[in-house]
């Protein structure tokens, strides 16, 4: 890791770190030299840096490390369902943080997620802990995007998980 920034901006989740942007610095110079396939990229969840897999862990050794980091980073599998909220609430617990652009899928109730989980197979379903990154195809701040859901009786989510296909990155 050089002494300069890293420049990432990173959105802290339960058992990952997510890239919400890459700019000037350690990030985009190891990108500008890598092959497409291991570029560091928005949306990335990183699962490991130099050993160190907790959140908190994580986070300690992006800032503290003097040396080489070492990453592992997850690419996540988008998918879009489409929700008929008509009357009914979404029914989920969110959360989220306000210079994110994902919002954290937290708990199902009784609404409309759920009964869209109920009527499709496990596969195309929505768990626990996956992330909304798009109402109707378009990213915005969650604030915005939890508004077009509130107002919108019919509308597309799109959500992304981390897959178990992982990358190795070597950041001087």
């Amino acid at each position: 890791k050089s002494a300069g920034p890293l420049g990432m901006v990173l959105d802290a989740k339960s058992g990952a770190l997510v890239v919400i942007r890459v700019s000037d610095g350690t990030i985009k110079a190891y990108n500008d030299m890598a092959a497409v396939d291991k570029k560091i990229e928005p949306n990335d969840y990183i699962v490991d840096i130099n050993g160190q897999t907790t959140k908190d862990n994580m986070l300690r050794e992006v800032k503290e490390a003097t040396g080489t980091l070492t990453l592992k980073v997850a690419r996540p599998l988008p998918f879009t369902i489409k929700i008929n909220r008509g009357e009914k609430p979404f029914g989920a617990g969110l959360k989220y943080q306000e210079e994110s652009c994902f919002i954290d899928l937290k708990e199902i109730r009784d609404g409309a997620l759920k009964d869209y989980n109920d009527s499709v197979q496990d596969s195309k379903k929505a768990f626990l802990n996956d992330c909304i990154i798009a109402i109707n195809g378009k990213s915005d701040t969650p604030d915005k995007m939890i508004e077009i859901m509130k107002s919108s009786t019919k509308f597309e989510v799109t959500l992304v998980r981390p897959s178990r296909i992982q990358l190795q990155a070597a950041i001087v």
